[in-house]
């Protein structure tokens, strides 16, 4: 038996993080993590000798974090490459959008211009977004994800949520607080007009978890197309390096992370955690892990409590509330291709294209209305199928991950990944948990290619690997992704801020003392690094189980229990 003063479950980047916090702050921590290697979805696979491709997270969405300063990842090796090439948002017609680069003034000014060509009405709305929302869009982000909801006693009005505050402060002639009972898709369509931005700006948010078609998410769908666009770039050797720097930074500070060591039990005494116990199969000698303050869980809701903590220590009502959350809200099929060219447009968006000197950083293709996204949403969520792309209908994209990082490919190669094509679990296809097998998938696979090919014809012989994981391997990969389910629960207006999971546990306490949740099931999700560590953070402080240091600030926007005061920032 080993004692440490936290016990956390589970080393993904949630459980990785927070062991980071807990070191720096002084506290020896122990990890237990079920797989060989700590990390999660910060993963990466050499496919062909040289060539990485990351089957899980892809895009840097640290950037925002204030652990970027609280841990100083940098010291541990985390090194960023910034977007330099053009994003390319084309059409069926070979006719192209730019997208905006926050860190490029110069690319954003070639992006309005060339918005303008599509609409007068676009350019002006995303020339004021670019000059007057942009410069705040740290606050902004961080007024939406990097913030523990608050107390449910606490009596406030839509208005006052911390995101909305925000935002009215820095653009008041936009905002109104109607929008917090609409979809992005209502409001996109009140004040714009190029179809193409449009429906890219679906394909961004679907993949990312927060949908634009859910009511009440207007300005959480829109912080995620912020988030991805602030983010601007990917880590350095992809998002293993940023795995790697965690766990130097949490070891440097003397946490302890126990790998293939399955967690078998939460040890609970008079309604207290006290530690865990380990598999007999575990790799660790010792396989009770006792706790002096807490135990973190930081693997799922329901895993927590009806597998780990188990019903003796749950009232009936509590458990079969924790039993009925969907914890699969969505799948997907993630595809990646490597080829010896990168994909060169034809047509107008062709031309477009030649005018840089350097590779697009990302496609999106075929980007022609929201209708057709509209359409193919129904299709997976309504009539449960796996939908179709193509011109007309709905399309994705890439990041040309090689023109951000040449380090993941020998020269000569280019890298494409992040194809994410949203379908059903498996258990709720109309066709059946086998509609997406990995006998199946060639039909994915053909489909997504010609859809390349078709943007981009050199691509027909340059294609080298081609591959999309279904949602069964992914879950066989990596227990948290449930179905091929990334977010957890749907991030929708019953699983966003004090509801997410459930009210009672949406402050990251659980109703046994010292067990606190550190997973995506609860707020904000699985999208925002460090986000959850950081909230947990205030939350720990605020009950005395952690004592701050002089590098910890919290969040302007943070209530502690019983406070019945609003934060006002501004």
């Amino acid at each position: 038996m080993e004692r440490y003063d936290f016990v956390i479950v589970g080393g993904g980047h949630n459980g990785l993080s927070t062991a980071a916090y807990l070191a720096k702050s002084g506290y020896t921590v122990a990890v237990a993590e079920a797989r060989v290697e700590a990390g999660g979805c910060m993963d990466f696979s050499e496919v062909r000798a040289g060539c990485i491709i990351q089957p899980h997270a892809l895009i840097s969405y640290a950037n925002a974090a204030p652990g970027m300063d609280h841990l100083d990842l940098w010291r541990y090796g985390l090194r960023f490459a910034p977007v330099k090439g053009p994003f390319m948002l084309v059409n069926s017609e070979d006719r192209a959008v730019l997208g905006l680069h926050p860190q490029d003034p110069v690319m954003t000014r070639r992006a309005l211009e060339v918005l303008k060509t599509w609409s007068v009405k676009d350019a002006q709305l995303w020339e004021k977004i670019a000059y007057e929302m942009l410069p705040h869009l740290k606050d902004i982000l961080r007024s939406i994800f990097w913030v523990p909801p608050w107390p449910l006693d606490l009596e406030y009005e839509p208005e006052d949520l911390p995101w909305y505050q925000q935002l009215k402060k820095v653009m008041p002639q936009l905002f109104r607080p109607e929008w917090l009972e609409l979809s992005l898709v209502e409001i996109m369509e009140e004040l714009m007009e190029c179809g193409p931005m449009k429906a890219a700006m679906m394909y961004q948010i679907y993949y990312q978890g927060v949908a634009p078609h859910w009511r009440k998410l207007a300005i959480p769908a829109f912080g995620t197309y912020l988030l991805m666009n602030y983010s601007d770039g990917m880590f350095v050797g992809g998002m293993h390096m940023y795995a790697h720097s965690i766990i130097r930074c949490a070891m440097h500070h003397g946490a302890k992370i126990f790998t293939n060591s399955p967690v078998e039990e939460i040890i609970v005494r008079d309604n207290r955690a006290v530690g865990v116990r380990l598999s007999d199969s575990a790799q660790s000698k010792e396989k009770i892990l006792m706790a002096n303050k807490a135990v973190i869980s930081s693997v799922d809701t329901q895993q927590t409590f009806l597998r780990l903590v188990g019903s003796d220590h749950i009232d009936k009502s509590f458990k079969q509330r924790v039993a009925d959350l969907d914890m699969r809200s969505g799948s997907c099929v993630y595809t990646h291709i490597i080829a010896k060219d990168y994909p060169r447009c034809k047509g107008e968006a062709g031309k477009l294209m030649a005018e840089f000197d350097m590779p697009p950083a990302a496609y999106i293709y075929p980007m022609d209305n929201t209708q057709g996204y509209l359409d193919y949403i129904r299709d997976v969520e309504g009539f449960r199928n796996s939908g179709k792309f193509g011109p007309n209908l709905a399309g994705g994209g890439y990041a040309n991950v090689t023109a951000l990082d040449p380090t993941i490919a020998p020269e000569g190669y280019t890298v494409l990944g992040g194809f994410q094509t949203n379908v059903p679990p498996p258990e709720y296809h109309r066709d059946g948990p086998d509609a997406i097998s990995f006998e199946k998938k060639e039909e994915f696979n053909k489909m997504i290619r010609e859809m390349v090919c078709q943007m981009a014809p050199n691509m027909r012989d340059k294609i080298v690997y081609f591959n999309s994981n279904t949602p069964l391997e992914d879950e066989f990969r990596n227990a948290g992704l449930g179905g091929g389910a990334w977010c957890g629960p749907a991030e929708t207006a019953d699983q966003w801020w004090s509801n997410r999971p459930l009210p009672e546990l949406s402050r990251y306490r659980a109703p046994i003392e010292n067990l606190y949740l550190a997973h995506q099931s609860q707020y904000p999700g699985g999208l925002c690094l460090m986000a959850v560590a950081y909230n947990l953070m205030h939350i720990m402080i605020d009950d005395g189980v952690v004592a701050p240091k002089a590098w910890w600030y919290p969040s302007p926007w943070h209530v502690k229990d019983g406070d019945k005061k609003i934060p006002r920032i501004g």
